[in-house]
């Protein structure tokens, strides 16, 4: 389930116990009810009453932001509107041995779980999402791939500047392709086929604007480019002249700063290491 999925479930849970009556020009703290459940207790025009929970709730902008449950109440129109009549717990106790409330229908718990997410849990969701955020940027700056593929426009663009930077010192073998290939999979989570990588080297404009090579691209996936050209750049354990100007002009233009350059340098090492290069 994505965080996106996960708040909207969560704030839709949240929401679904605000009253049914509108406040929209309402900030504070209010008394108001929410329906519980039908009883068996005849009301006016013998209408059976509505069960509700009294609540007490902080508001915005109409918002029940925080609701705490302070007991019971009856209702002659569906907890839509106070005052309500007050229902003591002796008396919801007797009117469920009297079978005229459902005796499933529990007191409320001030302490547990269902009162703390009625008070604090829109408060939690918010901090759930911005938790979110950090994470992810957290993950970008120090390089660890995501769970997901990246978009195919990002990952093909990826695999262009890898290319560029195989065929800056002339030449691009086989094993150079099957390592672009890896490093492709590895870094964007998608494949790529030998024949498309060796289609886009003899595509490659050795005088392309290297800002163009960012446009449209997240910080992250400017990250993982720069990760992919020096992993290919340094794959032989040195680094050619020609290689090593494209990567610098390459990190010029997606804006990366120096100190991020040899953060992901250093992690281009490390992807060298792993594999034994």
């Amino acid at each position: 389930m994505t965080i996106k999925i996960f708040l909207a479930a969560f704030f839709m849970g949240i929401w679904s116990g605000a009253p049914a009556q509108a406040h929209a020009d309402d900030t504070g703290f209010f008394n108001d009810l929410a329906f519980v459940a039908q009883t068996r207790i005849a009301g006016p025009a013998q209408h059976d009453l509505a069960l509700c929970h009294t609540t007490y709730d902080f508001r915005l902008l109409g918002l029940a932001v925080t609701r705490q449950i302070t007991g019971f109440a009856l209702s002659i129109d569906g907890c839509k509107s106070l005052p309500g009549l007050p229902l003591t717990t002796d008396e919801f106790l007797a009117a469920q041995s009297l079978g005229l409330i459902d005796a499933s229908i529990p007191l409320p718990d001030q302490s547990g779980w269902q009162s703390w997410l009625h008070q604090y849990g829109l408060w939690a969701a918010v901090g759930l999402a911005m938790l979110a955020v950090v994470i992810r940027r957290m993950k970008a700056l120090l390089g660890i791939e995501p769970a997901s593929r990246l978009r195919k426009m990002a990952a093909k663009r990826i695999l262009s500047a890898m290319c560029h930077v195989s065929k800056c010192d002339g030449t691009v073998t086989a094993s150079e392709i099957a390592l672009i290939a890896d490093t492709a999979q590895r870094l964007t989570g998608r494949a790529f086929s030998v024949s498309e990588i060796s289609q886009l080297v003899e595509q490659v404009d050795p005088v392309r604007d290297h800002v163009a090579y960012g446009h449209g691209l997240g910080d992250h996936e400017k990250d993982l480019m720069l990760r992919g050209v020096l992993s290919i750049a340094i794959a032989s354990g040195r680094i050619f002249p020609e290689a090593y100007e494209f990567a610098i002009s390459l990190a010029h233009g997606l804006g990366i700063p120096a100190k991020d350059f040899r953060r992901v340098l250093d992690l281009a090492i490390i992807d060298m290491n792993t594999r034994g290069t």
